[in-house]
């Protein structure tokens, strides 16, 4: 019996364990958003992350760390009155006197709602509860409504109000937050000097934001106008700015988005150059030039399902391989690189037939496997990946070892999986193949023959 008969269909990698960096990311990594957007000031420096998508599907939107310029942010605004706030001890009468002003905003002058708005946003931090970015909303509201219209303390304002509504709009799915957050970050970039301060800033969070509505309710227009956006950011700034590699980042991934959406290769090839460009200027040890590598290889990746080209896929295994080369063990980038490496080199194995190829994938998703966390919901995923690249290596090797390890973590996999999953009837059906395929063959020809005398038998 060949190793075909024995295992059936050959098994297929799921892209879904392949993440890219998505979200607003907080300063204590809270992700804001799906797609991604610029966050609002150096209060709420942004760290990178990677969440998950599959490579087949449109990849997402990177966080950022903002350059604030010579604007006043509202950092600046409220770090003299938080530094005296901070100042009072938290067992003093006068804290808690100051700390319940917040429940008379209407009294509360500008500085003492610019205070407290700081307050909210590290509980907010610290609890992720709505109903903390929800008074965090309404201290921002009014202290715009307290602020002059010629202070120029209003478009950060404006604008850290828009990126809290996006915050909440990631919470709690309510569109109104949405439309309202875009609205506001428009007065922002409308009330500033262009080209001056925080200016780009101020217009790459609308491009996001606008990139976000369009991933959400499928609006062509808002999906062109981000890229317009984007373009100028990009083409208006320099390296010397600390958020060029994440604009130059958010265009590629804008562009690939519309290149799922219309098929134009020109859109693909743009996101394409604009990485290569950026990471010919950034130095390869830089921290962020991970997920530069990250995004490059998944626009290779679409060239080549497009193109069938396998220049692209070679392209893509030695991006992804540059990218595990030089990330740190605890990057929260390495598993999403180390399962891209994974599938692009079985990829490869499909077309080329180097069977080196298929041993490093499966050493570079074992090595993925062991980075992820137990609890993580997409273990089963990267576990399904490894036993099917497991199981086709025992087609060409015949080696029990391999089967029956890619049937010991199927099994495991069945065993994370909740009945009530979508995924559960594959995994249980891929685990009763290799089951199979460990009996003997008198067993096998057992089965096989009982299966068919119950068939009959329920006929008559």
């Amino acid at each position: 019996m060949f190793a075909d008969e024995l295992v059936g269909d050959a098994p297929r990698l799921a892209l879904d364990s392949v993440k890219l960096p998505a979200g607003i990311v907080l300063n204590n990594g809270k992700t804001v958003g799906e797609q991604g957007l610029n966050t609002f000031n150096e209060a709420h420096h942004v760290d990178v992350v990677v969440e998950k998508k599959c490579c087949s599907s449109s990849p997402q939107l990177l966080p950022h760390s903002m350059n604030t310029g010579t604007s006043v942010s509202p950092a600046i605004c409220i770090s003299s009155v938080q530094s005296r706030m901070d100042s009072i001890p938290r067992d003093e009468p006068d804290y808690p006197e100051n700390v319940a002003k917040e429940e008379n905003l209407e009294q509360a002058d500008l500085d003492d709602v610019l205070a407290l708005s700081s307050t909210v946003q590290r509980r907010f931090d610290i609890t992720d509860d709505p109903a903390h970015i929800t008074q965090l909303i309404s201290l921002l509201q009014r202290a715009i409504q307290l602020v002059s219209v010629h202070d120029n303390r209003l478009a950060p304002l404006m604008n850290y109000h828009g990126t809290s509504l996006l915050c909440r709009f990631d919470l709690t799915d309510d569109l109104r937050d949405l439309s309202e957050g875009i609205a506001r970050l428009r007065v922002a970039v409308q009330i500033t000097i262009k080209h001056y301060g925080t200016y780009f800033t101020f217009l790459g969070d609308l491009g996001g934001a606008l990139f976000l509505h369009y991933k959400v309710l499928g609006d062509r227009s808002n999906l062109s106008e981000a890229i317009s956006i984007m373009r100028e950011v990009v083409g208006s700034t320099t390296d010397g700015y600390s958020d060029h590699l994440f604009w130059v980042n958010n265009l590629s991934l804008m562009l690939h988005s519309r290149f799922r959406l219309l098929g134009s290769i020109a859109d693909l090839t743009e996101s394409i150059e604009s990485l290569e460009g950026c990471l010919g200027r950034t130095p390869e040890d830089h921290p962020d030039a991970l997920i530069l590598l990250n995004t490059l290889s998944v626009a290779f990746q679409a060239r080549y399902a497009n193109s069938g080209d396998l220049s692209n896929l070679r392209r893509t295994v030695s991006t992804l391989q540059k990218g595990v080369s030089v990330a740190p063990d605890d990057h929260p980038a390495l598993p999403s690189l180390l399962t891209g490496l994974a599938v692009s080199l079985a990829s490869r194995y499909e077309r080329v037939g180097d069977v080196n190829d298929l041993s490093n994938g499966i050493s570079a998703m074992r090595r993925a496997v062991s980075l992820i966390s137990q609890d993580d919901v997409d273990l089963p995923i990267h576990l399904n990946n490894l036993s099917a690249s497991l199981q086709t290596r025992f087609r060409v090797s015949m080696e029990l070892k391999d089967i029956s390890e890619a049937v010991s973590i199927s099994r495991r996999v069945v065993e994370l999986t909740g009945e009530d999953k979508a995924e559960y009837p594959i995994w249980i059906h891929s685990l009763g193949s290799m089951n199979i395929t460990l009996l003997s063959p008198r067993d096998v020809w057992r089965q096989d023959h009982c299966l068919k005398v119950g068939l009959l038998h329920r006929e008559l």
